[in-house]
């Protein structure tokens, strides 16, 4: 897997808000089924979440690997230096660095215990640093890390050689307090005890286990082995192996969707994502992708899970509550490692073959929009603020009349969209106190989240679909100035 390791780069980048502003008015025209195993279809016709689109990008020393977030610092590998780059990802930048020895496979940070941890390739160890200070502390020594064996290097003798190997991959368990390092060609999983930074347990797993994933809420590790059909499961509460499940030919990458008790498995030999349920130990669904995707992450607050195809510049959006992909993400590069931020719902994404890390997520528009009137004479009543992500919005109109609000909007993949709306210029009341918005889109009514109110303006946001053309607020007042409709 040497090689694997060393064709692979990344690319870092920060989120790229870019304000649009917009003038002029005009008139709205308002216009495996024998095994038990569910597929999925592939439908594309509507979006259940923001879209993504590449925004930025932030060079980094030299094939980034693996990445770790942990509030707004993201550490990456990188494998073609001895350092881990420390990224802020508020501002884009790299802000510091932490030098080891040799070059890095897999980073894990753990805020709460102040550390980082660090696997550099084939060391047959860890390096562990301060998180605050990027100092480093100590090296903790990965049992079975020296391998030994047999050889004919000119086919007419054979002689003993030597190797170390060294962690692939890293995962914390904040319920033990446990470090969990996929020793990949020991065939192992080292357990560390943060506490002591000790290595206090090896458990033997199938050939090449090359990513642990810990579930906190059902407190089981999950391992895939690459040379071997299925996933292992291991107690965090007793490091014992409970289960092996089959989910498909060399299993190669895990998300944990811990609200839903549920881990979807990527392999290198197989065209799907294996669903399994974490708590009955059993594949529940495949959702087929048509060529093989390795990396794999979920954004848990929005339930989306996103997937690299291992030979193609492009990732897949996943809606994990249908299991539909709704959208592709098209690159320059192929990826190897992801990270998802739900806060931000931002994405970042190391490349094999550029020194870079990509940051992925929805362009955002923010502006103020001048309100013209329907009916004559046109007088200009006030603006109206508007948010969109991935969302377009121009030319707004009220309707006195009417007591309504239009607006041309625009979507190509669909998204998210916030209106504040001044109380003087439309308003919905009942008996004195607030009552609903009607909101339609292309004059279909659809449901909207009040995210703000105070005594001068409300807030509105809601999703507007791919392909959308107009929306339409209506209240039961429409004010302009002294004049009244009620």
């Amino acid at each position: 897997m040497a090689d694997e390791a060393a064709e692979s780069g990344g690319l870092l980048a920060r989120r790229n808000l870019k304000a649009r502003t917009f003038s002029g008015v005009s008139v709205v025209l308002l216009a495996l089924s024998s095994l038990g195993i569910a597929f999925f279809s592939i439908p594309n016709d509507r979006m259940a979440a923001n879209a993504h689109h590449v925004l930025d990008e932030i060079d980094v020393p030299g094939r980034p690997m693996r990445m770790s977030l942990a509030g707004d610092r993201l550490f990456v590998s990188n494998l073609g230096h001895n350092i881990v780059s420390v990224i802020n990802t508020t501002t884009g930048h790299v802000i510091g660095n932490a030098t080891v020895n040799t070059g890095v496979m897999a980073v894990e940070a753990v805020p709460e215990k102040n550390r980082l941890y660090i696997a550099t390739f084939e060391s047959g160890r860890i390096d562990v640093f301060a998180l605050d200070s990027l100092k480093f502390l100590q090296g903790i020594s990965l049992p079975g890390s020296q391998i030994t064996f047999w050889y004919s290097p000119k086919h007419n003798f054979a002689e003993e050689t030597t190797f170390l190997t060294g962690g692939w991959s890293m995962d914390y368990s904040p319920t033990n307090d446990m470090l969990y390092v996929a020793n990949y060609n020991a065939n192992l999983v080292t357990v560390i005890d943060t506490n002591t930074d000790k290595a206090v347990k090896s458990i033997l797993v199938p050939d090449h286990p090359f990513i642990v994933k810990v579930d906190p809420v059902s407190k089981i590790l999950l391992v895939a082995s690459m040379a071997s059909r299925s996933v292992t499961l291991v107690s965090t509460e007793t490091n014992e192996i409970i289960d092996s499940v089959t989910t498909g030919c060399g299993p190669s990458g895990i998300a944990v969707d811990s609200q839903r008790s549920l881990a979807y498995i990527t392999h290198r030999a197989c065209f799907h994502i294996a669903v399994l349920d974490i708590a009955t130990h059993k594949v529940v669904g495949q959702i087929p992708v048509g060529a093989i995707v390795d990396g794999i992450t979920i954004d848990p607050s929005e339930h989306m899970l996103y997937a690299s195809y291992m030979d193609k510049n492009s990732i897949i959006k996943i809606d994990s509550k249908t299991n539909e992909i709704i959208s592709t993400i098209d690159m320059n590069d192929t990826v190897f490692d992801m990270v998802t931020d739900p806060a931000t719902h931002n994405l970042y994404a190391s490349t094999k073959f550029a020194d870079k890390v990509l940051v992925i997520g929805p362009e955002a528009m923010a502006t103020s929009l001048p309100v013209v009137t329907f009916e004559t004479p046109v007088i200009v009543p006030g603006d109206i603020r508007v948010h969109g992500e991935d969302v377009t919005a121009s030319d707004p109109m009220l309707h006195v009349v009417d007591k309504s609000l239009t607006m041309e909007v625009q979507s190509a993949d669909g998204g998210d969209i916030s209106i504040q709306i001044p109380r003087s210029m439309l308003d919905a009341q009942s008996e004195g106190a607030d009552s609903k918005f009607q909101v339609l889109i292309d004059g279909k009514p659809v449901e909207y989240q009040q995210t703000a109110s105070s005594s001068d303006s409300r807030e509105i946001t809601m999703f507007v679909p791919q392909g959308t053309h107009a929306l339409t607020v209506t209240g039961t007042k429409a004010v302009i100035g002294f004049v009244q409709q009620q």
